[in-house]
């Protein structure tokens, strides 16, 4: 300890020297006659003894309330240890030490030090309360600007969305009445169409163009299905050219009959003629049964040139027919196309390109048609 306040009284020494040094003018003194300086040692001396009793002071004060403070907090943590007696004796030392009468002006000055900066950081505190509150009210009064604009804009975005809707629905309501009116013009023009149609099938079906009136039925459910009575004719047609079918049948059976039957008699007659004659012409009907086979196969020659020519003639005319026809499909003039098929058909009703026409390609280019208008 004594090495330490020596320690610390030839510090306070040696600072008041440099002190001296660095601010003579503080020090110095009087100005000799001789024009030179000179310092009043003694009072330097005097000063410099009272800073340093004043630091020793200072010194010792400090270092009585470290042993305090350490006899004090010793003295707690016996008392947590439960070591009662140990504990009172360190707060003992303490009180000891505390009533030192240098050590209680120190204690008082240090009181009066804390007091006053107590009252600095208090009235630090309070000027940061006012400034804080001042900072909070203008921070609620820009908030509640900030809010009062944005109402302002809300409000105006509310009535702008609301023109808009407004617009928005006017703009709806007019196009769905220009489509409903659209809807209905084409409905009008759909069915007047179909109505035109409809009439000129009825008229193939009075004339018994079965074929023509079954297609253009067809034409009008492709328009508008079950339109008027079409799908009354398109039963009805189904039935009336099965019956003119079976009634072509039937006039066919019949007239493979009427030959039959004729061949018969002819032979039978040919046959009492020969009968008849063989005994007193048997020479001569020989001679007329070889000249009739000759005859015969002459008219069977003839015949079978007939025919040819008849099909050769026939297969021309439906060539020229179905090169027309398809001239015409390939024109665009669908009607008159499908009238030569159906010749074509009259010609021979199994031709399978007319019958390919009829049924596919002709009805397929009226859908194409009908679909670009």
């Amino acid at each position: 300890m004594q090495k330490r306040i020596f320690a610390n009284r030839y510090l306070v020494l040696l600072v008041s020297i440099i002190l001296i040094s660095l601010c003579p003018s503080k020090y110095a003194l009087s100005q000799s006659a001789k024009g030179g300086y000179s310092y009043n040692l003694k009072n330097l001396l005097e000063e410099t003894q009272e800073n340093l009793e004043k630091v020793e002071q200072e010194i010792e004060n400090r270092e009585k309330e470290a042993r305090i403070r350490m006899y004090f907090e010793k003295g707690n943590e016996l008392y947590e240890e439960g070591k009662l007696k140990e504990a009172k004796s360190q707060w003992q030392k303490a009180l000891k030490i505390s009533k030192d009468p240098k050590m209680r002006e120190y204690i008082k000055k240090a009181e009066i030090k804390a007091k006053e900066e107590k009252l600095a950081r208090e009235k630090e505190q309070q000027e940061m309360r006012k400034r804080l509150q001042l900072e909070e009210r203008e921070r609620i009064q820009a908030e509640k600007e900030k809010e009062r604009q944005l109402l302002l804009q809300q409000k105006e975005l509310q009535r702008k969305q609301k023109e808009e809707e407004i617009a928005r629905r006017n703009e709806e309501r007019k196009r769905q009445k220009q489509i409903e009116a659209e809807a209905k013009e084409k409905e009008r023009q759909l069915n007047k169409k179909a109505r035109a149609i409809y009439n000129e099938a009825v008229s193939l079906y009075r004339s018994k163009d079965y074929w023509q009136a079954q297609l253009t039925f067809k034409q009008v459910s492709d328009l508008i299905p079950h339109y008027a009575r079409t799908d009354y004719y398109v039963k009805r047609i189904a039935q009336d050219i099965q019956k003119a079918e079976e009634r072509k049948e039937e006039i066919a059976r019949k007239e493979r009959e009427k030959r039959q039957r004729l061949e018969q008699e002819h032979l039978a007659k040919e046959k009492r003629i020969s009968e008849q004659e063989a005994l007193k012409k048997e020479m001569k009907l020989k001679k007329e049964k070889e000249q009739r086979e000759k005859e015969a196969q002459m008219e069977l020659r003839k015949a079978a040139e007939q025919q040819e020519k008849a099909y050769v003639s026939s297969n021309r005319k439906i060539e020229s027919l179905y090169k027309k026809a398809v001239s015409l499909y390939n024109k665009g003039q669908l009607r008159q196309s499908k009238t030569l098929f159906f010749e074509i058909l009259s010609l021979d009703p199994t031709d399978p390109r007319a019958l390919d026409y009829i049924d596919n390609k002709i009805p397929n280019r009226i859908k194409q048609q009908e679909n670009a208008e």
